[in-house]
């Protein structure tokens, strides 16, 4: 028996379903396995995340200049949507009913991105799509930390279908 969805989480798992209800028409792509998702922020002089997979509850940690901007890569089957999320802490592992891994961010959190894979990715280790989006830091907000996580939509062999996942999360830390 799964412990109740706390209320100050309830608006963003209402914006997941969302997520869920436009892109179920999303095909899937044979190659690709649930509760695999790539999620990688990048900064002028270091990266963190997981590539193409891995999960657990704990982010990864990425210092960069307060003031430079974030790149952010997300890689999932081609065509399928994402979005991206931010909050202070990334403390909570909670599961969440239909949707592979765990939300690890702390409430409140707010979408900040969201998309759809839209670059071909020919490399065969990885995932058939990836996105590439960005977002600037403010100089101003040395000593800020910001936790991030993204959710797509995945597919499985081999039957085809779709689901959701959540990705491994990714600590900034703004120096």
């Amino acid at each position: 028996m799964s412990a109740p969805v706390p209320a100050s989480l309830r608006p963003a798992l209402v914006a997941l379903a969302l997520l869920v209800a436009v892109s179920v028409a999303t095909p899937a792509r044979a190659q690709i396995r649930f509760g695999e998702l790539g999620f990688v922020i990048a900064g002028p002089v270091a990266a963190a995340g997981d590539v193409c997979w891995g999960f657990d509850c704990t982010p990864r940690r990425l210092d960069t200049p307060a003031g430079a901007p974030l790149q952010f890569t997300v890689r999932a089957p081609l065509g399928a949507p994402f979005a991206i999320a931010v909050a202070p802490a990334g403390a909570s592992c909670l599961r969440v009913p239909g949707i592979w891994n765990a939300l690890v961010l702390s409430a409140p959190l707010l979408p900040v991105l969201a998309g759809t894979i839209d670059q071909p990715n020919g490399a065969r280790f990885c995932y058939d799509g990836f996105a590439v989006r960005s977002l600037p830091t403010p100089a101003s907000a040395t000593g800020v930390m910001l936790v991030f996580q993204a959710m797509a939509a995945i597919g499985t062999p081999p039957q085809p279908s779709t689901g959701f996942a959540f990705s491994s999360a990714v600590l900034v830390a703004l120096q």
